[in-house]
């Protein structure tokens, strides 16, 4: 009769609790308080590679933090890759300051209100930023606020010198793999094969593809339509906006400038996308060129004179044949090109405007960009709002390269538009201020019930909900500041005894740390001066339904700005447009 090797119930609870104690150091965990589960994907096709295995990372974390004690109610997780506005994933990279990653700045205020732990797989997850100043600034949080970092292999406790030790040991050692490895190895290689007269990428722009033995160029299918933008531009008087309309043209007559050939690989080239009937992911015709930035590239590569680049320098010149006249060539780059070959900066006088339209004045309320970037009003799903002269309508077009009918959906004129909103917002001023909008179930609009704004300002007051303010760039700018003054005193105290490389990066370490800190200090001034404007309107809202008519162009668009959170225009049908409206917490303060 054999023995059987099945575990009991008891030897594997046994075993658990022995894992535990193994990482958790034999002392209680703060399993009472919230757990902050933090997952980080460096690409967007890592996202999309662990939603096909049921999001591991993620997944793992969850399973970690009720293995230890948690209840899953008391854990929250935070994924840093988020969607854009037209559907892609984010990717982010641990290099990317604190400061400018949301889902690492939440975890740290949710570490000041009293979160107990911070659940990763590793360090390299929270950060790999080479100096160490993002380690540093979270690691003073957590042990201000008695809060842990726990990670696969080891449970971080800063108020241990150790544990702080190591700590900054593993954080040292991911921005060392990112340095050495990624941007030192792999540069250092595809340096010295460019250096040897070879494609370093395993890239070849529009026009060019690899031979056979992946390491050389010869002209492509595509070679003529990148002779024919040369040419083109030249002949319309090196108008990008005319070569554009040209080439968009055909695009809509289904003949796009690069067409589809059997001798390509559709995943080598990135360039707007022609589809059959302007129907996306139907029959792909081919691509063509969808932006001033892309025909610039295109217009200054010195690929097509010949020549090797990498890095954007020439390593090697003559390498292939040239696909494009080298008089031609050089027309184009000296009307383009803001770096010589050489890679120095070209210095030109600023161009005056050639064209004005005195007849069509720019007077939409609704164009330019709010404080963050964000345009005013603007489009869903891959549609982007564009004011147009001079015939001063706003045009719905897409973003996502399907140039089949030059990405136009739709337009409507800046008049039209203007007036809906203004009267929109006119008619919630005068409505907060009126007696009977305390009692909002019985109201009406020009003597006409209406229940459905009614409803529209429920949803308005559950998603105007009390705002938190992240406090992570005051804590970043302390560290930087520790973090600059102890490099300069190493050059003050020790510069004459240093060899020519560590004084060199000292003087890039401050360099690059000063920059960050400039950056970081615009960002709040320019953060206090959207609050004093914000709080300007506030008061202005009390008296703007009676002072409006009154207002500069320039005072409305203020107003607009901030008594909208988002302004979008979508086409449900030919013909028929739907405007969604987000208005602020500045309405409610004209209550």
């Amino acid at each position: 009769m054999g023995w059987s090797t099945a575990k009991t119930l008891e030897q594997l609870e046994q075993e658990h609790v022995e894992h535990v104690q193994k990482l958790t150091g034999n002392y209680p965990l703060p399993t009472n308080r919230r757990a902050l589960l933090y997952s980080r994907y460096s690409s967007a096709k890592q996202v999309v590679a662990s939603i096909s295995k049921g999001l591991e990372q993620s997944d793992g974390l969850i399973t970690r933090a009720l293995d230890l004690g948690w209840k899953r109610e008391h854990a929250t997780l935070f994924i840093e890759n988020q969607f854009t506005k037209d559907g892609r994933i984010k990717s982010v990279s641990g290099t990317i300051p604190i400061e400018d990653r949301a889902g690492i700045s939440t975890v740290i205020e949710h570490v000041k209100l009293g979160a107990g732990a911070i659940l990763c797989d590793d360090i390299s997850r929270l950060t790999r930023d080479a100096d160490l100043v993002d380690a540093t600034t979270l690691a003073k949080v957590c042990k201000e606020h008695d809060c842990e970092i726990i990670t696969n292999d080891r449970r971080y406790n800063f108020k241990r010198q150790a544990d702080f030790d190591a700590y900054i040991a593993e954080a040292q050692a991911a921005a060392a793999f990112l340095e050495l490895h990624i941007r030192g190895k792999m540069l250092k290689n595809r340096t010295r094969k460019a250096e040897q007269g070879k494609v370093a990428n395993g890239v070849a722009p529009i026009g060019l593809m690899l031979d056979e033995t992946g390491d050389n160029l010869t002209p492509s299918p595509h070679s003529t339509g990148v002779a024919y933008l040369y040419k083109r531009y030249a002949e319309l008087e090196c108008s990008l906006n005319a070569v554009l309309r040209v080439t968009n043209a055909m695009a809509k007559q289904g003949k796009p400038l690069f067409p589809v050939h059997d001798d390509i690989n559709p995943r080598t080239i990135f360039l707007s996308k022609v589809w059959r009937d302007g129907i996306v992911d139907g029959t792909l015709l081919g691509w063509t060129v969808g932006s001033r930035a892309g025909l610039t590239d295109i217009l200054t590569n010195p690929h097509y004179l010949g020549h090797l680049v990498f890095n954007g320098s020439i390593v090697k010149r003559n390498t292939h044949p040239a696909i494009v006249n080298a008089d031609l060539w050089h027309f184009c780059f000296e009307h383009l090109a803001t770096k010589d070959l050489e890679h120095r900066p070209i210095e030109r006088a600023i161009k005056t405007v050639r064209y004005s339209y005195p007849e069509s004045q720019q007077t939409a309320l609704l164009a330019g960009t709010r404080h963050d970037g964000r345009a005013v009003i603007d489009g869903i799903d891959g549609m982007h709002v564009y004011l147009q002269l001079p015939e001063n309508t706003y045009v719905l077009r897409s973003s996502r390269g399907n140039l089949s009918t030059g990405g136009y959906e739709t337009s409507i004129k800046v008049v039209d538009l203007d007036r809906l909103i203004e009267g929109r917002l006119l008619t919630l001023l005068n409505l907060s201020q009126s007696p009977s909008f305390a009692n909002r179930d019985n109201y009406s609009i020009h003597g006409v019930s209406n229940p459905k704004w009614h409803e529209e300002m429920v949803d308005f007051e559950q998603a105007t909900q009390e705002r938190t303010t992240t406090t992570t760039p005051d804590d970043t700018l302390e560290t930087l500041d520790a973090q600059i003054a102890l490099a300069q005193q190493d050059l003050d105290y020790s510069k004459h005894v240093m060899d020519v490389k560590t004084r060199t990066g000292l003087y890039e370490k401050i360099a690059r740390l000063s920059q960050r800190r400039d950056k970081l200090e615009q960002a709040q001034e320019q953060k206090a001066r959207t609050q004093q404007r914000l709080e300007q309107a506030k008061k202005d809202a009390e008296y703007a339904s009676e002072r409006w008519a009154k207002w500069d162009l320039e005072q409305r668009r203020t107003f607009i700005h901030v008594a909208t959170e988002y302004i979008t225009l979508e086409e449900i049908a030919p013909g028929w447009l739907k405007i969604c409206v987000q208005w602020s917490d500045v309405i409610k303060w004209s209550a």
